[in-house]
């Protein structure tokens, strides 16, 4: 694991590369866009299991080559006044899907009467034809995780060509030390997804278009392809989730052809930060679909749930593994206490727990729960919630929860940096015999509360509604 200093480095290293290459076959290389410092780029998992990643991503693609038909979905384009572009991941705990990141957005915009198409990107198991013939979706366009053989091809060839350009041919000792041929692989993907959007587009002819923004590759070929073929249409980057103090690619230094030309943050605290770290676009607050709800029944359980912990990682490998081997050794150590670990949902929770050896070891304790139930339920029954970067915390905190942030590595991810209380931070030597410790004032409390409401405002759909005015696309 990487320490401060060592992580500004590597992300100015990264961010040099990229400024000095402004194709787009290096704007596509994933790994050269640091998001943040944060496990799930710096861990020990971004090189276990490397042998078997290559031959997973070929055969998954061979797999939805021959299994996919090529851009099915052209025969559902109609012209609309915005366009939202989303993610559908696995949801084994929900049999409805529910937009993560937009939440009723299309619903709202609907009722300001807004014409929306979402289009999305498939991350999960199924082909995007099989999941584009349910009900939920059938108003949408999810794209074909694969295209036509010659532009495979094409994308191929300049996979291989960055590939000798950056790393065989290069003088730079650090990429040559730090990158393999798996590292240009993210090529394809992100130069596809920016062909197929663009393609979409160009018939589509939205006012406005809306999508996730962090500072990943695709996001920012994107914004370059898009203001190619359509200037007119204001592209609009949502800032969906939670910052930590170090943040990198969505801070940096771009030329114009990669910057949106909104960003819309989901509050007044996110507003605030973003704007002390980019000074040249324009920022507005849209808010959030999550929806962090006050429990009215959380009195009720006061008295029970005071030894009762949830711990809720993210979705990073690392993260888990590290908080669940903690999670055991608490276990075995305060035994009359109860912990429940909740995977992130876009986990598979029995592969995971046989894969990293965690089944037999849970089994042999009968104070800790893997959690099957909602997060509101959750949250409910515990008194303590244990986390590092997610965003359940503020969730947690509405409800009169105290959080502890578990400190295990030299990488600080909370997302509450700028107000969290020192004495709430512990690491793998800390121990729980006086929870006393842990309490928090009522000033305290309060103070903490209003931030997180501050922080994820409730959406605005009259936002999106004034920007729309603006636009001149012609229809």
């Amino acid at each position: 694991m990487i320490n401060d200093h060592d992580f500004f480095k590597i992300s100015k290293k990264y961010n040099d590369i990229l400024d000095n290459n402004n194709t787009d076959i290096f704007q596509s290389i994933s790994k050269l866009h640091v998001i943040k410092h944060h496990s799930a780029y710096f861990s020990k998992f971004k090189s276990k299991k490397r042998k078997f990643q290559l031959f997973k991503k070929i055969l998954n693609f061979v797999k939805f080559f021959f299994l996919e038909r090529k851009n099915y979905y052209f025969k559902n384009i109609r012209q609309t006044d915005c366009v939202i572009i989303s993610n559908i991941l696995n949801n084994s705990k929900n049999k409805k899907y529910e937009d993560i990141y937009f939440g009723d957005l299309k619903l709202l915009l609907s009722n300001e009467d807004i014409s929306t198409v979402k289009i999305y990107r498939n991350f999960t198991n199924k082909d995007s034809q099989t999941l584009s013939k349910s009900h939920e979706f059938k108003e949408d366009i999810i794209l074909s995780k694969t295209t036509y053989i010659f532009k495979e091809l094409t994308y191929l060839a300049k996979t291989i060509y960055s590939f000798f350009n950056l790393k065989i041919f290069s003088n730079n000792e650090f990429i040559k030390e730090n990158f393999n041929f798996l590292d240009f692989l993210t090529i394809p993907n992100n130069l596809r997804l920016g062909d197929q959007v663009c393609e979409l587009i160009s018939t589509i002819k939205p006012k406005l278009i809306i999508f996730t923004f962090e500072g990943h590759a695709w996001e920012r070929i994107l914004i370059s392809k898009l203001k190619k073929i359509s200037p007119n249409t204001i592209i609009a980057g949502y800032q969906f989730t939670s910052l930590i103090k170090n943040q990198n690619s969505i801070y940096r230094k771009v030329k114009d052809e990669f910057k949106p030309d909104i960003i819309f943050t989901t509050g007044e605290i996110t507003k605030k930060i973003i704007q002390n770290n980019i000074d040249d676009i324009q920022i507005e607050i849209i808010g959030s679909s999550k929806n962090f709800k006050i429990n009215e029944n959380q009195n009720k359980l006061k008295k029970s749930n005071q030894d009762n912990f949830l711990f809720v990682p993210e979705g990073t490998e690392y993260e888990i593994e590290e908080m669940l081997n903690f999670c055991i050794i608490l276990a075995e150590k305060f035994t009359k206490k109860k912990f429940r670990f909740r995977f992130h949902p876009l986990i598979d929770i029995k592969k995971f727990l046989n894969e990293n050896s965690f089944t037999e070891k849970l089994k042999k304790l009968n104070n800790v729960i893997v959690s099957d139930q909602d997060l509101d339920s959750d949250i409910l029954i515990s008194e303590y919630i244990i986390f590092r970067g997610s965003s359940v915390v503020f969730n947690a905190l509405l409800n009169d929860k105290t959080p502890i942030y578990l400190n295990t590595d030299q990488i600080y991810c909370n997302p509450l940096y700028e107000v969290f209380p020192e004495k709430l931070i512990i690491d793998n030597k800390n121990v729980f015999e006086n929870l006393e410790k842990f309490k928090i004032s009522d000033d305290e409390r309060t103070m903490l509360k209003n931030y997180c409401m501050q922080y994820f405002e409730k959406l605005n759909p009259k936002i999106v509604k004034k920007f729309l005015k603006l636009s001149t696309v012609a229809k």
